[in-house]
């Protein structure tokens, strides 16, 4: 019963992590996939037999490396958006 949760939650992982790329969202909206993910990584790496436990290892680092990832793509993105905000008041003064 554990090696079956630990392989469906293996498989939760690998579908989270597809959404992500699928999912219409600016930066960091997908950080609570990412959090998902690695709540469902910790599944196999404390119930699962060896092969289950590397792989939700691998599971485990690539969601905090992507939330990693996306947490400073927003904090990029959010400055850009900021940045852009302050030049067209800069740019579209009119004269009334």
């Amino acid at each position: 019963m554990k090696e079956k949760a630990s392989r469906v939650s293996l498989i939760v992982c690998s579908l989270i992590y597809i959404a992500s790329f699928l999912a219409l969202c600016t930066p960091p909206g997908c950080i609570p996939l990412f959090i998902l993910m690695a709540l469902a990584a910790l599944v196999p790496i404390a119930f699962g037999a060896r092969f289950y436990r590397v792989l939700g290892i691998v599971a485990l680092i690539l969601a905090v490396v992507s939330g990693i990832n996306e947490y400073y793509r927003g904090k990029r993105f959010n400055a850009r958006f900021q940045e852009i905000i302050q030049k067209g008041d800069k740019t579209n003064n009119v004269a009334r």
